[in-house]
Protein backbone atom coordinates (compact mmCIF):
# COMPACT_ATOMS: atom_id res chain seq x y z
CA UNK A 1 0.00 0.00 0.00
CA UNK A 2 1.04 3.22 -1.18
CA UNK A 3 0.28 6.69 0.65
CA UNK A 4 0.18 10.10 -1.34
CA UNK A 5 0.69 13.32 1.07
CA UNK A 6 1.45 16.36 1.05
CA UNK A 7 3.94 18.91 2.40
CA UNK A 8 1.41 19.51 5.61
CA UNK A 9 3.00 18.85 8.66
CA UNK A 10 1.47 16.34 10.54
CA UNK A 11 1.99 14.02 7.40
CA UNK A 12 5.63 14.70 7.98
CA UNK A 13 5.67 14.30 11.44
CA UNK A 14 8.55 12.06 12.80
CA UNK A 15 5.93 9.82 14.82
CA UNK A 16 3.36 9.52 11.88
CA UNK A 17 6.32 8.61 9.90
CA UNK A 18 7.32 5.82 12.08
CA UNK A 19 4.01 4.70 12.18
CA UNK A 20 3.65 4.58 8.14
CA UNK A 21 7.01 2.69 8.32
CA UNK A 22 5.95 0.44 11.30
CA UNK A 23 2.20 -0.43 8.90
CA UNK A 24 4.47 -1.16 5.92
CA UNK A 25 3.22 1.80 4.31
CA UNK A 26 5.09 3.69 1.69
CA UNK A 27 4.75 7.33 1.22
CA UNK A 28 4.49 8.65 -2.16
CA UNK A 29 6.32 12.15 -2.24
CA UNK A 30 5.66 15.04 -4.22
CA UNK A 31 6.71 18.30 -4.79
CA UNK A 32 4.54 21.06 -2.23
CA UNK A 33 1.83 23.12 -3.56
CA UNK A 34 1.17 20.71 -6.38
CA UNK A 35 -2.72 20.03 -7.13
CA UNK A 36 -2.02 19.30 -10.24
CA UNK A 37 -0.20 16.11 -8.72
CA UNK A 38 -3.33 15.55 -6.03
CA UNK A 39 -6.58 14.29 -6.56
CA UNK A 40 -7.24 14.43 -3.42
CA UNK A 41 -8.23 18.14 -3.88
CA UNK A 42 -10.57 17.77 -6.50
CA UNK A 43 -12.18 15.44 -4.02
CA UNK A 44 -12.82 18.46 -1.86
CA UNK A 45 -13.58 20.30 -4.35
CA UNK A 46 -16.33 18.48 -5.62
CA UNK A 47 -17.56 17.76 -2.60
CA UNK A 48 -17.89 21.39 -1.73
CA UNK A 49 -19.80 21.80 -4.94
CA UNK A 50 -22.29 18.83 -4.14
CA UNK A 51 -22.57 19.99 -0.35
CA UNK A 52 -23.75 24.03 -2.39
CA UNK A 53 -25.73 22.10 -5.11
CA UNK A 54 -27.78 20.23 -2.10
CA UNK A 55 -27.83 23.38 0.25
CA UNK A 56 -28.04 26.37 -1.74
CA UNK A 57 -28.66 28.01 1.81
CA UNK A 58 -25.32 27.62 3.27
CA UNK A 59 -24.41 30.51 1.15
CA UNK A 60 -26.13 33.10 3.36
CA UNK A 61 -26.75 30.94 6.44
CA UNK A 62 -26.13 33.68 9.21
CA UNK A 63 -26.16 31.45 12.31
CA UNK A 64 -23.91 31.25 15.21
CA UNK A 65 -20.48 28.48 14.01
CA UNK A 66 -21.89 26.18 16.33
CA UNK A 67 -25.41 25.77 14.25
CA UNK A 68 -23.57 25.75 10.86
CA UNK A 69 -21.37 23.18 12.35
CA UNK A 70 -24.29 21.08 13.19
CA UNK A 71 -25.84 21.86 9.89
CA UNK A 72 -22.52 20.96 8.29
CA UNK A 73 -22.42 17.12 10.47
CA UNK A 74 -25.82 16.99 9.28
CA UNK A 75 -25.44 17.60 5.59
CA UNK A 76 -21.86 16.20 4.60
CA UNK A 77 -22.74 12.04 4.51
CA UNK A 78 -25.67 13.10 2.08
CA UNK A 79 -22.76 15.03 -0.25
CA UNK A 80 -19.84 12.90 0.62
CA UNK A 81 -22.13 9.60 -0.54
CA UNK A 82 -23.48 11.32 -3.93
CA UNK A 83 -19.63 12.11 -4.75
CA UNK A 84 -17.77 9.06 -3.74
CA UNK A 85 -19.98 7.02 -5.91
CA UNK A 86 -17.23 6.89 -8.63
CA UNK A 87 -15.28 9.77 -8.20
CA UNK A 88 -12.34 8.24 -6.06
CA UNK A 89 -11.58 5.31 -8.72
CA UNK A 90 -11.58 7.98 -11.60
CA UNK A 91 -9.43 10.31 -10.13
CA UNK A 92 -6.68 7.56 -8.66
CA UNK A 93 -6.86 6.24 -12.28
CA UNK A 94 -6.00 9.63 -13.52
CA UNK A 95 -2.21 9.45 -11.50
CA UNK A 96 -0.14 8.59 -14.23
CA UNK A 97 -1.97 11.41 -16.89
CA UNK A 98 -1.30 13.85 -14.03
CA UNK A 99 1.95 13.25 -13.91
CA UNK A 100 2.41 12.90 -17.68
CA UNK A 101 0.78 15.77 -17.76
CA UNK A 102 2.70 17.93 -15.05
CA UNK A 103 6.11 16.35 -16.82
CA UNK A 104 4.86 17.99 -20.50
CA UNK A 105 4.65 21.25 -19.08
CA UNK A 106 7.58 21.14 -17.30
CA UNK A 107 6.04 21.86 -14.06
CA UNK A 108 3.60 23.93 -14.89
CA UNK A 109 -0.36 23.76 -14.41
CA UNK A 110 -2.08 21.85 -15.97
CA UNK A 111 -5.49 20.45 -16.84
CA UNK A 112 -5.57 18.59 -13.90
Amino acid sequence: MCFVQDDSSIHTAKHFRQWLAKHGIRPVEHPPFSPDLNPQKNLWFLLKVKLMELHPELETLDESRTRVKARLRAWLPGAWEQVTELTPAALSHSVKDRWEAVYQAKGYQTKY
